[in-house]
């Protein structure tokens, strides 16, 4: 396969950009000996700046649900381009987006639109944190929340480094980390109810809430056990904890409202 040109911009990147990506997920070592530079896509295939075509199973992380170039997406972009494309203010398409959402997940009693995954995990986390009066937050071990301090830890630990499975260590992604926002986080084992029912029986009058990936995707697509998600709910619901559901990648997927539907 002639990849000449993507190896050509790569060099050229990393002149210009750390690592010569914008994302770690990006670059070396998912990608080697370097990225894959893409020109287009259409539909589920992708093209590289080579020539080369690809499926396309990454779909942007998840954000192109009906594929590349959907005919109805691109003429919704194009008259909204004529309109304008950023204004500052609150917008008619805020008001009937939200009610579409709320129809699709009956569960959502109100919408607040992020520009991120991170962005909303971090909103959420505050939110439990300002509800409850308690600063603690329980997430699980490679579980991916977004790029900010609070979750950027463990979710992709050497099993060399996790520890004790009851108490498994706090392992930042990198330096830059704080002591004491480590210290609000609790990491868990997925999958364990009767840890996570232990951990709050000692801990729940410090615990804000429960961050989760309803299905884990960062680690292959991993499935609830049976009752897992219902006993997360129940111990939250219990114990004065918020539970938050991070489907950036199951919302609107495993079914309209989400994995949150069963």
């Amino acid at each position: 396969m002639d990849i000449r040109k993507s190896k050509e911009l790569y060099e050229k990147a990393t002149r210009l950009i750390p690592r010569g990506v914008s994302s770690s997920l990006r670059g070396y070592p998912f990608y080697s000996p370097h990225p894959i530079f893409i020109d287009r896509g259409r539909g589920s295939k992708v093209y590289d700046v080579d020539g080369n075509e690809y499926i396309d199973y990454l779909c942007a992380f998840g954000a192109i649900i009906l594929g590349h170039c959907h005919p109805k997406v691109t003429e919704a972009v194009k008259q909204q381009l004529k309109k304008g494309t950023m204004f500052g203010t609150a917008h008619e398409l805020e008001v009937k987006v939200a009610e579409k959402i709320k129809r699709m997940v009956p569960r959502v009693e109100m919408v607040r639109f992020a520009c991120s995954g991170t962005e909303a995990t971090m909103t959420a986390l505050r939110i439990a944190r300002g509800y409850t009066g308690k600063d603690k937050i329980i997430k699980f071990e490679g579980h991916y929340h977004g790029h900010h301090d609070y979750v950027l830890i463990s979710y992709q630990p050497a099993p060399s480094d996790c520890g004790s499975r009851i108490s498994p260590n706090k392992i930042p992604v990198s330096p830059g980390i704080p002591e004491p926002i480590l210290q609000t986080m609790i990491v868990l084992p997925w999958n364990d109810l009767d840890l996570v029912e232990k951990v709050v029986k000692r801990k729940g009058d410090e615990i804000a809430g429960i961050i989760t990936e309803p299905i884990m995707g960062n680690g292959g697509m991993i499935f609830p056990d049976e009752g897992y998600l219902k006993g997360l709910r129940e111990i939250c619901d219990e114990n004065d904890m918020v539970l938050i559901f991070d489907e950036v990648w199951s919302g609107f997927r495993v079914a309209k409202g989400g994995a949150a539907e069963y």
